[in-house]
């Protein structure tokens, strides 16, 4: 067990424990660690070690450099450092102290241990070597002394001095006859004086050295030749037959006349010295034969190019190549990176940034396997190199690559199971019925709950039933459109989702309306596998739908009888028109609805220009009318007359309705009587002179233009009150919205003015009127309170009372106590 004591000085804590785990597990006693360079001379002065491990690169003031020198020059303590750096400047800068060691992290167990026993070694043998070296000088002193005193006084007093020294002092004359040698030299070499002097110096050599050399010529040679062999290093043999190692200092004594009398050798002990040296060449070796046979995959590289300047035999097995073949490769070669990355990562670990690296390397046999390497910067007779070892992870790469797929499709699995549970749930709590088919057992692979809820069937009753037993629970009639849908989505790849609508028999007795929505499940091969869709209850709505188209058919076959043209538009667009508006445009039914009006009209102006007067009057509720010259298909034109009314002012998007009545031959008619007129006034003024010889004849004309006027007047009534006022009749007996009633109220009304025996005797009062105060006083006639025209027109109160007003004042009944709806009705009584 080792004794001695290793103080630690590294600023790395973890590293520290690691160094000083290390250390004291080989036999040593570790002090410290110590974090600073000023703590370590701190310690180091009041404590005693034998051997300081210190990192170059200290935190603080003194880094390990600074820290070294101040021990130094105190101190005689080996110091062997730690670095995380290999570069030149900084290996220049720790030879200066003189280090006993020269460690690059991370350091090897058994380079550590191995530097410190050969440093301690080394220590203890410099210790030696400047004792002997004192001890020489001491010797040569004394020798100096001796000499003066066999000069000056006697051989006594130089015997007695030599006798003391603790050097082997010998004498030999120039044959090699030995004439004296100390006490030291006799206790070392195990001979007494008597056995020693008068034999030649030969018995104190080996006849051949430990490197085989001869030795027989050497005294002759250093008698004649002393200056060769100052300080020479010599394998000697003492009387037990140890061999020992000395360095010997030579000179020559001469007489007076400058003859050669004898040659005077001193020698220190040296051996331990020399057993240290021959320990490092065997460590040394040691460590060649470690990097050779190791079992890991270990490269040397060159710095400066990247070639392969040795590899082991574990690098050869290794990628396939022998070690010659790899010696003459490059890093390149075998690296799959591109060159100039393999060189940029080559510089992090010369950079000691870093140095540990995965990679991609290419084996002889072509195949390509994932290695992690380890590469630390070296120095070899001052030549920088990057020492490599290579470890093959490729199976490890795959287990964790196996082990992350396994551990997603874990998560995966588990997710899934929660997303099938909550999807479940959400299937089990909806309102529709959804299932699997599976098309190869026509049974039912799932089936939630809520079936059961709309068909009145148990699960247990319906889940096992085939696909044939199922579809006879379908109504008749339904039943040949589901079986085409139902091959058609086995046929069809194209469309993704089906529908189907159909009655089911419920376990009642009673057919329930059904939406069937679903898709095909393939396999790869496009194979229906089964058939996943949900089923809902559509008996309410089905009903409501037809009992709103029967409503729709009853008002369509009102509206179709009525002797006006009637439609209903959203955008200018014509969403429906009755039979009389097709007849006025001569245009289908098909080509009218969902078309834009603006085919009607003579140019895009007028287009324009009625949506610019209409449709504002409308968004405020109120009643427009207008008279419009439009474009049958033929061509040919006609003039319209019209009257609309919002169905809800305050949303246009509700659409507005209209009524249109053809009054070109109205219109013709009149014209005529005006062109009758004027042709009259003209023939008045011109034959003026003439006028009592025509007054007969004038008299008989205008007779019979009254008269014709009175026929056509009678016509136009008796059509209106045979055909539309009958029609509204009908209408009026009709179960109607209050809207739609409003409005046919509003069309007899109209219709009467219009019928009315004497409606032009009123023509003159009613243009004084405005079309709401026309409007007003119609509705007044039917007997609707001013409650009621407000709702009706959507007006305020205020506004009803001063339209009454403004209509006594235009009548003529302001400040008369006559009620105004007995006047207007006395006036169309008429």
């Amino acid at each position: 067990m080792h004794k001695a004591t290793i103080l630690i000085v590294e600023d790395d804590a973890i590293l520290a424990m690691n160094l000083q785990s290390i250390v004291s597990l080989s036999g040593y006693t570790v002090v410290g660690p110590l974090a600073s360079g000023e703590d370590a001379v701190a310690f180091l002065a009041k404590n005693s070690v034998n051997l300081v491990l210190m990192d170059i690169e200290l935190a603080g003031t003194m880094n390990g450099i600074t820290t070294a020198e101040t021990i130094n020059q105190n101190l005689d303590i080996p110091i062997v450092f730690l670095t995380g750096f290999s570069n030149e400047t900084l290996f220049e800068q720790a030879k200066i102290v003189a280090p006993y060691g020269y460690l690059i992290k991370p350091v090897l167990e058994r380079e550590l241990i191995a530097t410190i026993t050969m440093s301690l070694h080394r220590h203890d043998l410099d210790r030696k070597l400047k004792e002997s070296h004192i001890a020489l000088e001491k010797s040569e002193a004394k020798y100096r002394l001796l000499m003066e005193a066999t000069l000056k006084d006697s051989e006594k007093h130089y015997r007695e001095l030599v006798q003391n020294v603790n050097s082997a002092i010998l004498r030999w004359k120039h044959d090699g006859t030995i004439t004296f040698m100390n006490s030291y030299a006799q206790s070392f070499f195990g001979y007494c004086e008597e056995e020693v002097v008068g034999r030649h110096v030969n018995i104190l050599l080996p006849k051949k050295d430990s490197s085989w050399t001869e030795l027989s010529d050497l005294i002759q040679d250093v008698v004649a030749h002393p200056e060769r062999y100052q300080n020479n290093e010599t394998e000697n043999a003492c009387q037990d037959g140890r061999k020992v190692w000395m360095t010997w200092a030579y000179k020559q004594i001469l007489d007076s006349n400058g003859q050669l009398i004898e040659i005077l050798a001193v020698g220190n002990d040296i051996t331990e010295s020399k057993r240290a040296e021959a320990a490092l060449r065997e460590s040394e070796e040691r460590f060649r034969l470690l990097f050779e046979n190791h079992s890991a995959v270990k490269l040397v590289l060159e710095v400066e190019t990247g070639n392969i300047v040795d590899a082991n035999k574990a690098a050869a097995l290794y990628y396939g190549w022998s070690k010659n073949e790899l010696k003459h490769m490059s890093i390149s070669q075998i690296n799959t990176l591109p060159v100039d990355i393999v060189n940029s990562e080559m510089e992090k670990a010369i950079a000691c940034k870093k140095t540990r690296f995965e990679f991609c390397h290419r084996l002889a046999d072509g195949s390509i396997r994932e290695v992690e390497v380890f590469s630390n910067n070296i120095e070899i007779e001052g030549k920088s190199f990057l020492y490599s070892i290579v470890h093959d992870i490729n199976d490890r790469k795959k287990a964790e690559k196996a082990l992350r797929e396994s551990e997603a499709r874990r998560r995966e699995q588990k997710v899934l199971r929660i997303s099938e549970a909550r999807f479940r749930e959400v299937l089990e709590h909806s309102l529709d019925a959804s299932y699997k088919r599976n098309l190869q057992t026509g049974c039912f692979d799932y089936l939630s709950p809520v079936f059961s809820n709309i068909s009145g069937y148990t699960l247990d009753e319906i889940v096992l039933l085939h696909t044939e037993i199922v579809k006879g629970l379908i109504h008749f009639d339904d039943l040949p459109e589901v079986e085409r849908m139902l091959a058609l989505s086995i046929s069809d790849f194209s469309q993704k989702f089906h529908h189907l609508e159909y009655r089911f028999k419920h376990k009642d007795g009673q057919y329930r309306w059904f939406h069937n929505r679903f898709t095909v499940m393939r396999n790869e091969e496009g194979y229906p596998l089964a058939r996943i869709g949900s089923i809902s209850d559509i008996t309410d709505r089905k009903l409501v739908e037809e009992k709103k188209l029967q409503i729709m058919k009853e008002q369509q076959a009102i509206l179709d009888t009525a002797n006006v043209g009637i439609s209903m538009m959203v955008d200018r667009k014509q969403l429906w028109v009755n039979r009389k508006t097709v007849e006025l445009f001569q245009y289908s039914k098909e080509e009218m609805e969902g078309q834009s009006t603006q085919k009607l009209y003579p140019s895009q102006e007028k287009y324009e220009k009625l949506g610019r007067e209409a449709y504002p009057a409308l968004a405020l509720g109120l009643l427009y009318e207008t008279e419009q010259k439009l474009i049958r298909r033929d061509g040919s034109p006609i003039l319209v007359k019209y009257n609309g009314r919002a169905i809800e002012p305050n949303d246009m998007s509700r659409g507005v309705i209209w009524i249109l009545e053809d009054i070109t031959e109205r219109r013709r008619n009149e014209e005529a009587l005006r062109e009758v007129y004027s042709e009259l006034e003209q023939r008045v003024y011109d034959r003026t002179s003439d006028l009592e010889k025509t007054n007969a004849t004038l008299t008989m004309m205008l007779d019979y233009a009254r008269k014709t006027e009175t026929d056509i007047q009678e016509r136009v009534v008796s059509n209106l009150r045979t055909n539309l006022l009958g029609i509204i009749d009908v209408l009026k007996k009709q179960q109607l919205a209050k809207i739609t009633r409003d409005l046919v109220e509003l069309l007899e009304t109209t219709t009467l003015h219009l019928a009315h025996p004497i409606a032009r005797n009123l023509e003159s009062q009613l243009l004084k009127l405005t079309a709401r105060e026309i409007q007003l006083a119609n509705f007044i006639r039917l007997g609707k309170s001013t409650k009621e025209l407000v709702e009706l027109l959507n007006i305020s109160k205020k506004t009803v009372e001063s339209h009454r007003d403004n209509l006594r004042k235009k009548l003529g009944i302001h400040n008369k106590k006559i009620n105004l709806r007995t006047f207007l009705n006395s006036e169309f009584a008429q």
